[in-house]
């Protein structure tokens, strides 16, 4: 037996025990039939329906189901139930007013500020945005922890992802500056603390949706990369909104029309009872501070308009002071041009009568000049001709050196010579004046007084004479040479 066998037979069986009376009557017996000719046809139509059935059952059941998660999320995370923002800013009486209403629980200022972050080469824009002190749009914690001091600051991950950063990374803003009137920018920045620390990652429960896809659970998603922030960070007075929490919503299913009209009837008294009066006081309080300010700066300018003249009169005083030095100085100056252009003129016909005179030495010069080129033309030729008799003359005398080195060569040898000649003719001289003076003691020795001694000297000089004549012809000695011999001969003859 088949599947498609048993199935039709057990439906006849529960057609039979739910309705038997339709199964006894000829329509009943019809149907009966036809399903059974047509089993596999009836069988894909049943499992059809069935799977119909079942998925619209879960597509139900899951929708409700998210929005019940939904609805338990945003009450844990304590999420506003209405907004109020306005353009000209939000005070603490704004608040106050607000949190009067009998049905409002609570009533919470935020202040919040678009503002410019570089991270490495990438620029784009965050808000910036306080946190609730009252607990009210608390962000859901994913990692990490809530800002703690001023410089502190949980991000998403959308932040993260966009900026390339980590938790524990730092990262700077920068403020878009606010423009006054006349283009004058604001005073001080809202923000006096430039560089925050990123603490924790959050989901922001008033932007709720998937990052990485594009399913969302409201819609009006925000744009921009939410950056959240303790409320001591921002220093002003003036909030950007104001978040209300109802005591008529409390477990109500923010998904339901009764959360709506609860809703719609707080936001319909705001709008009747404390719109007009507090656009009319915020107006007010916006005028007034304004024209305070204006009144203070026009205080200021007047201020500043009474030194001005003050200075301006000061400076008339001075300026005309120095106008009264200045024409002084312009008349000395006069005097000094009057007295200068005569010496001028001075010193003009003085310039000309000395190049007058510079003209005529110049002429001269020039006049001497050519006569000296003239004669040293003149010149060239006796110069040639002495430079000839020149080159002549250094031949000449080079030939004169050259002869007298050969004279004076033969000298030395002929001097030579002759020295060795008087040598000899010494030491025969010696040797006779030995002989002589022996005989010359014996002659005294015998004679006794009878000695001629006058005579005897005459002999001996004339005797020496002749033997220096003779030397000088034969050595050709010099005269103290020879005359040192002959002393040295006449006293060994006189010894």
């Amino acid at each position: 037996m088949c599947w498609c066998n048993i199935v039709p037979a057990h439906f006849l069986y529960v057609i039979q025990s739910l309705g038997g009376n339709v199964v006894r009557s000829a329509y009943g017996k019809d149907i009966i039939q036809s399903i059974g000719k047509s089993r596999k046809r009836f069988l894909a139509m049943m499992i059809i329906t069935i799977l119909g059935v079942a998925m619209f059952s879960g597509l139900q059941a899951a929708c409700e189901d998210l929005r019940k998660s939904a609805d338990r999320f945003f009450d844990i995370q304590n999420l506003h139930d209405l907004s109020v923002m306005s353009t000209l800013g939000l005070t603490e009486e704004d608040v106050a007013a607000l949190e009067a209403l009998e049905e409002v629980e609570a009533a919470e200022g935020i202040y919040s500020e678009a503002v410019t972050t570089q991270i490495g080469e990438k620029s784009f824009s965050i808000l910036l945005q306080t946190l609730s002190e009252g607990g009210i749009d608390t962000p859901y914690l994913l990692e990490g922890y809530l800002p703690r001091q001023k410089n502190e600051a949980a991000v998403t991950q959308k932040f993260l992802d966009d900026a390339g950063l980590e938790v524990g990374d730092t990262f700077l803003i920068e403020e878009e500056p606010e423009e006054g009137e006349k283009g004058r920018e604001s005073e001080s920045p809202t923000f006096s603390n430039t560089i925050f620390t990123i603490t924790g990652i959050v989901i922001d429960v008033t932007n709720v949706d998937n990052p990485s896809g594009s399913t969302s659970f409201r819609s009006g998603t925000l744009s921009e990369d939410v950056v959240f922030i303790l409320p001591q960070a921002a220093e002003t007075e003036v909030y950007t909104g104001i978040y209300l929490t109802l005591k008529d919503t409390k477990g109500l299913f923010c998904y339901d029309s009764a959360y709506e009209e609860a809703a719609a009837r707080v936001k319909e008294q705001i709008e009747n009872e404390i719109k007009a009066q507090r656009e009319e006081a915020r107006y007010r309080q916006v005028t007034e501070e304004a024209y305070a300010e204006f009144a203070e700066a026009e205080e200021e300018v007047q201020k500043e308009l009474e030194e001005a003249e003050e200075e301006l009169r000061n400076g008339e005083a001075e300026l005309k002071v120095r106008l009264a030095e200045a024409e002084q100085e312009l008349s000395d100056g006069e005097w000094q041009l009057s007295d200068g252009f005569s010496k001028l003129i001075d010193g003009e016909r003085e310039l000309l009568a000395r190049e007058q005179e510079a003209r005529t030495a110049f002429a001269e010069a020039r006049k001497e000049l050519e006569d000296g080129k003239d004669e040293l033309e003149r010149q060239k030729v006796p110069l040639a001709e002495a430079k000839v008799q020149l080159e002549e003359g250094e031949r000449k005398l080079q030939d004169a050196v050259r002869e007298l080195s050969i004279r004076e060569a033969q000298a030395k040898e002929q001097m030579a010579a002759g020295r060795e000649q008087l040598q000899a003719a010494l030491s025969q001289t010696g040797e006779t004046l030995q002989i002589l003076s022996g005989q010359t003691e014996s002659a005294e020795a015998l004679l006794g007084e009878q000695w001629p001694q006058t005579v005897w000297e005459v002999c001996v000089d004339s005797l020496e004479g002749e033997m220096v004549a003779e030397l000088r012809q034969a050595g050709n000695l010099e005269e103290e040479t020879v005359f040192a011999a002959a002393e040295k001969c006449r006293m060994r003859t006189v010894l």
